[in-house]
């Protein structure tokens, strides 16, 4: 009989992702139930060690949030068979931990997620300190190619057809997400066209991946301007948006969840850091590349397009096999 764990998270994309991480790493045995926000959970059901999924915020779970007062019945549904409990929603002290010890016979292992001066000091990567809370030392990341999403054969394929058939020659496909959830943490969009520019004048087949985010922060014209430089991919959904990705040769993004999406399914990833720290917030993948800013006025003047697009090139490389590598060098 396998063992059965139940994960609370209230965070965003890339923080649930960095999540899976660790519990795959304190559970690795066990089949886990979430109670999430975000939708990368959904995504990950079948695709990891995730079982099953809750919505936070569906009936009567916000009793967890309330100090006093009976807990809703749905609080005991999703309890139910548990072995052990792990809340990204607070440490052991919170409204949240407490009463879910209140409310189980189980273990119950409570995280605080918001990151620490002294981990900013060090600097360290936000797993460590969450793993540090639970005793356990740093993530080991993964030297080969698994990624901790394994995508279906039919979610693949379909995401290679949105590609089209690949142009006669070509080095291979590069996908640029320009956005974030901050615009401070957005590489200027000026810069991007320019990679895209220039990628497409080495030879790579190159597309946008977008969605409302972007139109939010560079406005309703955005689909016709990046059109100008290659063809975009909008408002997809999430597994959509996975299964294109997961079929380009190399992904460029921002410090995003959508940068944290590509490295957990082990794609070759690009990751422009300008405001924020990749000690703390780095994607972590078997193949992530990190280009970071210099601070002052410019956040990015750490980094040149033409240190992108090179980095794009030795990305696309590092995953290469080696027969691969040899018919590249030969081109």
């Amino acid at each position: 009989m396998s063992s059965r764990a139940v994960v609370f998270h209230a965070g965003a994309l890339g923080d649930c992702v960095l999540a899976l991480h660790v519990v795959r790493e304190i559970l690795p045995r066990h089949a886990t139930h979430w109670v999430a926000r975000s939708p990368v959970a959904k995504l990950a059901i079948g695709r990891s060690r995730v079982a099953t999924v809750t919505d936070l915020d569906g009936p009567g779970l916000h009793t967890l949030f309330i100090e006093n007062g009976p807990l809703a019945p749905e609080v005991a549904g999703v309890l139910a068979g548990a072995d052990v409990v792990v809340s990204f929603i607070g440490g052991p002290d919170s409204v949240v931990a407490r009463r879910l010890g209140a409310a189980t016979r189980s273990r119950v292992l409570a995280v605080d997620p918001k990151v620490r001066p002294e981990t900013i000091a060090a600097p360290r990567h936000i797993t460590t300190q969450w793993l540090a809370d639970l005793d356990r030392p740093p993530l080991r990341e993964a030297a080969g190619r698994v990624p901790l999403l394994a995508l279906d054969c039919q979610a693949v394929e379909a995401g290679a057809r949105r590609w089209g058939p690949p142009t006669s020659g070509t080095r291979g496909r590069v996908l640029l997400h320009p956005g974030s959830g901050g615009k401070a943490k957005c590489w200027p969009l000026e810069r991007f066209e320019a990679l895209a520019r220039a990628l497409r004048g080495n030879g790579w087949q190159v597309a946008w991946l977008i969605g409302p985010v972007e139109h939010d922060w560079f406005g309703d014209g955005l689909t016709r301007r990046l059109e100008a430089t290659a063809p975009v991919f909008a408002g997809l959904e999430l597994p959509e948006a996975a299964g294109l990705i997961a079929t380009a040769d190399v992904f460029v993004g921002n410090d995003s969840g959508t940068s944290h999406l590509a490295a957990s399914l082990a794609r070759p990833s690009v990751v422009l850091f300008g405001p924020t720290s990749p000690q703390l917030w780095r994607p972590l993948g078997p193949s992530v590349h990190v280009l970071a800013g210099g601070g002052g006025g410019d956040p990015f003047a750490g980094f040149t397009v033409s240190d992108a697009r090179e980095t794009v090139a030795r990305a696309a490389r590092s995953h290469q096999t080696p027969s691969e590598s040899h018919q590249a060098a030969e081109r």
